[in-house]
């Protein structure tokens, strides 16, 4: 591979011709940003790899069936399954570094993407103070507690309302379960499929739904050469 050193970068103007015709889209979107999107992995890739994304993703920090449910609202409004399908990314790179080295990342042309004025992280969201919801199943130990106690009160006030102890801990499963989904539902509800510019802007966590992306190492000299292309 041929590379020409100029002040602080190198050009790799070559296979970079190559994003600049099948990624297009997102160039132009960090051009008029002025600013990429990252991603982090734990494992390595090699400066311009192609990476095609996996349709069944398993989530590194979510509880399975959260995320499976999160999924399902997902689809109903927009058609696809971003924490299944999607490739995560965002603007501020110092949220990510946690989940590994990160990268400039180029998905293909027409690309679908999500992404919320509101969730700055998902799995950071669900739990925060304000959602509390890190599992879609009621604990055991809570879902005892809460039987315990109400029978308790009962027994005080004249007797069980409810016919066996099952009863009572199906109730309890049933309403965590609808508290959950309204959780769930109001989530995606803040969620949106446009305007790139301001998501990149906003810093927030973008999902992407593409064929296949390609990576650059945001080390020097790559990143002040994707900038010095990009003009950015």
């Amino acid at each position: 591979m041929q590379r020409i050193k100029f002040e602080n970068f190198i050009d790799f103007s070559k296979e970079f011709v190559k994003i600049r015709k099948e990624c297009s889209q997102i160039c132009n979107e960090y051009i008029k940003a002025g600013e990429v999107l990252y991603r982090a992995t734990k494992g390595h890739w090699e400066d311009f790899d192609k990476i095609v994304p996996r349709t069944d993703r398993r989530p590194l920090s979510t509880d399975p069936k959260l995320s499976e449910k999160f999924d399902e609202q997902f689809y109903k409004l927009f058609g696809w399954k971003p924490r299944k399908e999607g490739v995560f990314c965002q603007s501020d790179v110092t949220d990510i570094n946690i989940y590994g080295d990160d990268y400039i990342i180029f998905p293909s042309n027409g690309y679908n993407f999500l992404w919320s004025e509101h969730i700055e992280d998902l799995w950071a969201s669900l739990i925060s103070d304000k959602y509390g919801l890190t599992s879609y199943d009621i604990h055991p130990e809570t879902l005892m507690f809460k039987v315990s106690n109400t029978l308790k009160k009962e027994y005080k006030e004249g007797g069980p309302t409810l016919g066996s102890r099952e009863e009572y801990q199906k109730k309890f499963e049933d309403e965590w379960h609808k508290e959950a989904d309204k959780t769930i539902r109001n989530i995606v509800a803040t969620y949106r499929e446009n305007n790139m510019k301001k998501a990149i802007d906003s810093g927030n966590e973008v999902m992407i739904k593409c064929d296949y992306y390609y990576v650059i190492e945001n080390t020097n000299p790559m990143s002040d050469y994707v900038r010095k292309v990009l003009k950015i």
